[in-house]
């Protein structure tokens, strides 16, 4: 590597000490303190490695700090709580106590080794491993063996989880292999490997995309295939005095992969390990990165692209200086620009007239081939709002108005986009035309009416001011009639299709539960005979689950089969009456849960939520019940942060990079879907509403509580107010549900006033004049 030539410099860390290191010519470690509560030896530390959990195990205070990216501290685990699952311990604060962590790969389980030097009076192990499920916030007692013997020294010991399996390295009796699967709350002996020699266990780490297990002994590395059992180790090579190892392939910049080894007596330094070289495919030949550090016990790699260290009295992150990828924080909102270019690329695109929406960009190179769909509309136009909340965007207001002009007909060139006679949109439109497409499906899709009649509701209470994007919303949303016919009396169950003379297509339905629960809202809304059907969607109790993990269950439309994840997601961003839901919430919660276990149980590459997508053999609903090539699909992982959640960002922050974002037609780079195991396929194409879900969660870590104001509504309106302003009177009425005003000066005629502005001034003394509000 070029980057090592060294100049001393000194660094000054939060909270006052000094630290002299070397000063790398194009690749230098910069340190920054990491918060621990209170005096501490942090003898354990330990970080998800696809998502954004970050754990301390202090043994001075005997306590366990869970963070998540941004420090907010998750939670603290007290020596109370592990002694009551240890009940013979009794802690000095000095080494014993918590003495190493790990994380599985979704930061759903952290695993706790604790010590202490008396026996357990039962005459069992006399050490143990506590699990805490952080999802769950539950703490359980996972498996008793014996660590170390001594409570007058540090044992420097280690463990790792990986694809279902938890490593435990003790101080002599070798690596001890648990069963750690999806439901495991407690662990089952496997095996146990000792290393050659039978050294102490000093450091262990994972190669994931090599299925490798690294162990450190005192002074040896070595490495076995994660395919064997039982484990056969190999020296790979030899640093003195080892304290710590970690693996890791997205840290740093591009020279930067590789193995982090902690080692010394006394004083401590980071040895830099290459991929090659930890791999066996090159010569052993370590370099130190990080001279003279101090007193350190643990290092842990982190999905954030970092280190973390624990210290004496601290614990540090350290990043490398020749990073060229955008921080968290950057990426979060470049990752949403991205998004809304995406969206803007797409509107009157390749010659098509003002507010037809192109439904997919195509990969670079290629020409795209989609119709225009009202579902695409839908889409651009929440994202414009979004743009407009948080960004201030000059443009997205002129789209949203052009987008809604067209869906209602009004545009200037007289190409209206075809519906049946109940309003029902035809869903491949053909721009030249407003008919379909070509040899595309002529269907005319409730799913898509749907789309475009929520986004106009809208967008009509966001732009009440102005009239003519007003005006075109009202034509989109007053158009569709006769709703109560498409949803069967009976079952509830939804028609998929509209019959062009009007009416569904009665061959066409789909029972609960799915994303049409956003079309029986709208329907509810507009037609009182329809609440009552509403409220059956809405009692989760009556549909169809299935679980992954016991007693996490996922509601779906067939007992014991996953659906794709946007069918949950939809609604949690766009309904209010779901996500009020704690019942509902639940569901979205335990997808994500389920998700979780399931990366935990099979270590890809990325953090994988399956999803719809294009795939190698066409367009697929992945779910966790059916995932053919286990395609991860970013945009519903991106989208579970609109509960505010940071996991599933640093989940998508950390394919990021590793390269996964995908370059289209338009210029936009994007995180879209990649295949674990062959990261190199790139989907051809990405429609929007595979798309833009993700960035309406990112949305809302960008700006908190914004999907709350703008997207999920309240279909059933708020109460109509009539407030006293000085010498005038404010009226004010629900802006959406289809409430609307009317007015009069008799009494008996009255005339629909679509122009009225909400809130509505008027003097009580003006000449007589009547109104009325009503759906």
């Amino acid at each position: 590597m070029k980057c090592w030539s060294m100049k001393a410099i000194l660094s000054i860390l939060a909270g006052g000490f000094l630290i002299f290191y070397p000063r790398l010519a194009s690749c230098a470690p910069v340190l920054n303190s990491w918060p621990v509560t209170g005096p501490n030896d942090s003898a354990a530390v330990g970080a998800a490695r696809l998502s954004g959990i970050y754990v301390v195990g202090n043994s001075y205070q005997d306590n366990v700090e869970i963070r998540d990216i941004r420090q907010n501290l998750w939670r603290t685990i007290s020596p109370t709580e592990i002694q009551a699952l240890l009940p013979w311990m009794s802690f000095s604060g000095g080494p014993d106590g918590p003495t190493a962590v790990a994380v599985s790969d979704s930061g759903r389980q952290v695993f706790i080794l604790v010590f202490d030097d008396l026996p357990a009076p039962d005459g069992g192990p006399s050490d143990g491993v506590i699990l805490y499920d952080t999802y769950g916030d539950k703490l359980s007692l996972f498996a008793r063996l014996n660590l170390f013997n001594r409570g007058d020294v540090f044992p420097l010991l280690a463990a790792r989880h990986f694809k279902g399996r938890l490593y435990v390295g003790t101080a002599s009796g070798g690596i001890q292999v648990f069963s750690a699967g999806i439901n495991d709350t407690t662990g089952t002996l496997l095996e146990t490997a000792p290393l050659p020699g039978g050294s102490p266990i000093r450091g262990l780490a994972i190669d994931p995309d090599q299925n490798l297990l690294f162990a450190a002994g005192t002074n040896t590395i070595y490495s076995a295939s994660l395919a064997n059992s039982p484990l056969t180790f190999a020296a790979i090579g030899n640093i003195s005095d080892i304290r710590s190892i970690t693996f890791s392939l997205n840290y740093g910049g591009p020279a930067n992969a590789g193995l982090y080894v902690l080692a010394g007596a006394g004083t401590t330094s980071l040895f830099y390990v290459p991929v090659d070289q930890a791999r066996g495919a090159q010569i052993f030949n370590p370099v130190v990165y990080l001279a003279n550090l101090g007193v350190a016990y643990d290092v842990a790699a982190t999905s954030c692209g970092r280190l973390l260290v624990g210290m004496h009295n601290g614990a540090l992150m350290i990043s490398d200086d020749s990073d060229p990828l955008l921080g968290f924080d950057g990426w979060l909102n470049d990752e949403f620009d991205q998004v809304v270019l995406f969206c803007k690329t797409l509107v009157a695109a390749d010659g098509h007239g003002p507010g037809w929406v192109t439904d997919a960009d195509v990969q670079q190179g290629w020409t795209r081939f989609h119709p225009c769909t009202p579902d695409g509309a839908c889409w651009v136009v929440l994202t414009m709002m979004l743009a407009d909340e948080i960004r201030h965007d000059t443009n997205a207001q002129n789209l949203v108005r052009d987008i809604l002009v067209r869906h209602a007909g009004q545009a200037s060139d007289g190409i209206i986009p075809q519906k049946t006679a109940d309003g029902i949109f035809r869903h491949w439109m053909d721009p030249n035309t407003g008919g379909v497409l070509a040899t595309w499906d002529p269907e005319f899709a409730t799913l898509s009416t749907m789309d475009i009649d929520l986004a106009a509701a809208r967008a009509r209470k966001y732009y009440w001011t102005n009239t003519v994007l007003r005006s075109a919303a009202s034509i989109i949303v007053d158009g569709v009639n006769n709703r109560a016919a498409y949803i069967d009396t009976n079952t509830a169950a939804l028609y998929f299709k509209g019959l062009q003379g009007g009416g569904p297509d009665m061959t066409s339905i789909g029972s609960p539960f799915f994303e049409g629960i956003l079309f029986v809202e709208q329907d509810a809304a507009y037609a009182d005979p329809v609440i009552p059907l509403y409220a059956r969607w809405l009692d989760r109790s009556q549909w169809p689950t299935a679980q992954l993990v016991t007693g996490k269950t996922v509601t779906g439309n067939s007992a014991g089969s996953f659906q794709a994840a946007f069918v949950n997601l939809y609604p949690s961003l766009l309904q209010k009456d779901f996500r009020d839901s704690a019942s509902w919430r639940q569901s979205v919660d335990n997808l994500w849960y389920s998700h979780a276990a399931w990366n935990d149980a099979n270590g890809p590459r990325f953090f994988t939520v399956f999803s719809a997508g294009t795939t190698p053999s066409g367009y697929n609903a992945d779910s966790l019940s059916s995932h053919p090539d286990d395609i991860a699909t970013f945009p519903s992982l991106m989208a579970f942060c609109a509960s505010g959640n940071t996991l599933p960002a640093v989940a998508a922050y950390q394919a990021y990079r590793r390269g996964a974002r995908q370059t289209f037609a338009g210029g936009e780079s994007i995180l879209y879907r990649r295949e674990n195991s062959d990261p190199t396929w790139q989907p051809n194409s990405a429609a929007l509403p595979d798309v833009v879900l993700g960035a309406i969660g990112l949305a809302e870590l960008l700006k908190s509580g914004v999907v709350d104001k703008l997207l999920a509504l309240d279909m059933s309106g708020n109460p109509i107010q009539l407030t006293p302003q000085g010498n005038q009177l404010e009226l004010s009425w629900p802006l959406i549900g289809g409430w609307r005003v009317l007015e009069s000066t008799n009494l008996a005629s009255w005339v629909d006033s679509p122009d009225i502005p909400n809130p509505y001034f008027f003097n009580p003394d003006q000449p007589k004049m009547f109104y009325r509000i009503t759906r």
